[in-house]
């Protein structure tokens, strides 16, 4: 595109340069921001996986002792020495669990209205 005069074309080319300049330092920014998004992602995904995988063991143990026989429970035939300690701890666990789950769930929430904001 011809202006009349190299100096018009030079200063058209030049702030078309910069311009190119700017959109491509955005797309860096932006870049990198996505990279940063995508390990935070990663990292919660994994201690989401570590949570579910203590949730399920913490649930079959709890259904073991669900479905024992009540004279199993008091007898130790369980695999363990004071079953109904085990049923107390297990209980506590479960409840910490729960409250683990909701605060991450919490913080899920909060991190995606940031997000959004």
């Amino acid at each position: 595109m011809y202006f009349g005069s190299s100096t018009s074309l030079f200063l058209f080319e030049t702030d078309w340069l910069q311009v190119l300049k700017e959109t491509l330092e955005t797309m860096k920014t932006y870049h990198n921001r996505l990279d940063a998004a995508d390990k935070h992602l990663q990292a919660t995904q994994t201690t989401m996986d570590g949570r579910l995988h203590d949730g399920g063991m913490f649930m079959q143990k709890l259904s073991e002792l669900t479905m024992a026989r009540p004279e199993d429970l008091h007898t130790g035939t369980l695999g363990c020495t004071e079953p109904m300690k085990e049923v107390r701890r297990t209980l506590r666990e479960l409840y910490a669990l729960f409250e683990r789950l909701v605060q991450a769930a919490v913080h899920a929430l909060n991190n995606l209205e940031q997000a959004k904001k």
